[in-house]
């Protein structure tokens, strides 16, 4: 996810990835888990999601797994 600029206004790239297929989407918030339903890409998530940690992803019922840069990024004080 990163922030850019949609007609002069902060928004935000979410991306869904799987081996065949990349998702796009943009969304004016990212806090939240607003934007994640408003798309509804990880609705009926049947893989892993692997993610940085962020804590909407949380509210997602799926199994998680933890991108390692973003992980070691949490244990470092």
């Amino acid at each position: 996810m990163s922030m850019n600029r949609v007609q002069a206004k902060l928004q935000w790239l979410h991306t869904s990835v799987t081996p065949k297929h990349t998702w796009y989407g943009v969304h004016p918030k990212r806090g939240g888990i607003e934007a994640v339903n408003a798309f509804g890409v990880l609705k009926d998530c049947a893989g892993v999601p692997v993610h940085d940690c962020w804590a909407p992803y949380w509210l997602i019922q799926c199994v998680h797994a933890l991108c390692n840069a973003h992980l070691l990024r949490e244990l470092t004080p």
